[in-house]
């Protein structure tokens, strides 16, 4: 399961402090982009990779074998408690498909991708490029976890 979160900016990523609450859809190419969205799920245009919330099915040497459905609805919840961020989520995928999920983890698990020094409707990114235009104030955190094997 990929999920694109999008927290309130800080100089460095503080897990058990930006994380927790409810998250909401947002649009990932559209916004708003605020605190307590999440991105949809979607093909990047140009690039054809997938982007934002999304369950995938990965091999062992974790490239992803399968995607199985960008997430269009739903809500997710986040707790963190000492080492452990716990996700909950109930989601719907494309083709009214849904996911439930309750899954803890190690906050280590968290990717931080948020480049804080983009101006004001400067791409932000990977490399300044892979994400969508005019977010400030944000900060975009990407939880990607083998769930099941």
């Amino acid at each position: 399961m990929n999920f694109e979160l999008l927290t309130a900016e800080g100089e460095t990523m503080d897990a058990a402090a930006q994380l927790p609450g409810d998250y909401t859809v947002t649009d990932a190419m559209n916004g708003p982009w605020a605190p307590g969205n999440y991105l949809n799920g979607m093909l990047y245009p140009g690039y054809g990779f997938p982007m934002g919330t999304y369950y995938a099915v990965y091999g062992e040497g974790g490239a992803e074998t399968r995607l199985k459905g960008f997430v269009t609805d739903g809500t997710v919840h986040v707790d963190v408690d000492g080492d452990n961020v716990r996700m909950q989520a109930n989601l719907i995928a494309e083709g009214g498909h849904t996911i439930t999920m309750d899954y803890t983890a190690p906050v280590s698990s968290i990717i931080e991708r948020s480049y804080m020094k983009a101006k004001a409707g400067t791409p932000r990114g990977i490399k300044g490029a892979m994400q969508p235009v005019k977010r400030t104030n944000i900060r975009n955190n990407n939880v990607l976890r083998l769930i099941k094997k």
